[in-house]
């Protein structure tokens, strides 16, 4: 089973919090790194070893990770920790053997790594995303949450130029960007039409998503932060659950990857259930899917399966909005922040994105 981006997150949070609440594995006499100290204190490989390879000479021998090869390695950890990369493994030891990492806590100010995340939302057209990622030339993400197409203002020839100049950008900086779709794409991808559809672009367009499809992505997950183009809702999370169950089993997911689970679903039999409209925006769902959730929908029908932050574009705000939910008497509670904020007429560039420090 291949790794997914979002399981060497999930391991990394893990190990951080195993460490706030267990000494790390350091034979203070020598002051170096042991897979198990006579305390029984483990390094962060240490603890992801099956019992039996603590009898392996090499383990006993407290040899370096870097010392052995991938497929023997994988023959020494738990099931559950199998597959991941050797390198990853290495730069878990060195995180733990840095005294400056840590305090009496867990990991220390300096050890903690925080993500700069710049998100865009709607922007139908308009080049101003030129200008954001100029000023935030220093985020560790850039995250445009779709709707690259249809605009009441901009000329056929200025879409498409434009969204050239995107893929571009992404293509340079694929890292970097994550370019999410939203329902004034998918219906040029899929002959889905809605509003404000262009006959006169369906045939370039149709041919452009679909050319570079594998650059586009329904969600994009970072911590307990999911970001779609409308949201998710738990309406509609319910009305599928069967499909997540079975392709998630196919994955052998953990069912905490929902933005790899979201992903993978557009390239199979069950993709149109991404693109479900629902009674809000005129369609014959009872709630949108992720490409088409209203702000009543999410607000009715918060997700509960997951404690997700939701960062959204797709419902027209005035400004950039943050909109808590709260439900059973405040025991549930959920945050969305809105972007679809391009209309508007700001002074500051910095009030047309969200910028946060996850």
């Amino acid at each position: 089973m291949k790794r997914t981006k979002q399981d060497y997150i999930n391991l990394l949070e893990e190990t951080i919090q195993y460490y706030s609440e267990n000494p790390r594995g350091i034979n203070d006499t020598v002051g170096l790194c042991q897979y198990k100290t006579d305390e029984g204190y483990f390094c962060p490989v240490g603890r992801c070893l099956t019992e039996e390879a603590f009898n392996n000479q090499y383990i006993l021998d407290n040899k370096g990770v870097r010392e052995l090869d991938s497929s023997t390695f994988q023959t020494l950890v738990k099931p559950q920790y199998k597959n991941f990369k050797l390198e990853f493994w290495q730069e878990l030891q060195r995180v733990h053997n840095r005294n400056e990492n840590w305090n009496k806590d867990g990991l220390s100010d300096k050890g903690e790594k925080h993500m700069k995340t710049v998100t865009i939302g709607d922007i139908h057209g308009t080049g101003l995303w030129r200008e954001i990622v100029q000023k935030e030339k220093d985020a560790d993400k850039i995250i445009f949450v779709g709707d690259y197409t249809d605009s009441y203002d901009k000329t056929d020839n200025e879409i498409f130029a434009n969204l050239e100049a995107l893929i571009s950008f992404k293509r340079a900086n694929p890292k970097k960007v994550e370019l999410l779709l939203g329902n004034h794409d998918w219906q040029y991808m899929f002959n889905d039409p809605c509003s404000g559809f262009r006959n006169s672009m369906f045939t370039n367009l149709n041919l452009f998503f679909k050319l570079h499809k594998k650059l586009f992505n329904i969600a994009f997950q970072y911590k307990n932060f999911l970001w779609t183009h409308a949201g998710v809702n738990q309406e509609w999370f319910q009305a599928h659950q069967y499909t997540f169950k079975h392709y998630n089993e196919l994955i052998k997911g953990d069912y905490q990857n929902f933005a790899d689970l979201l992903n993978l679903i557009i390239d199979t039999n069950a993709y149109q259930i991404l693109g479900t409209v629902g009674e809000s925006r005129g369609g014959t769902g009872y709630t949108g899917g992720p490409l088409w959730s209203d702000i009543a929908d999410n607000t009715k029908f918060p997700l509960l399966n997951y404690n997700f932050v939701q960062i959204v574009g797709h419902t027209p705000v005035r400004t950039i909005s943050k909109v808590n939910t709260t439900l059973n008497d405040d025991k549930v509670d959920r945050q969305y922040y809105y972007l679809d904020v391009m209309q508007s007429k700001f002074e500051k560039i910095e009030d047309y994105y969200l910028k946060m420090e996850i």
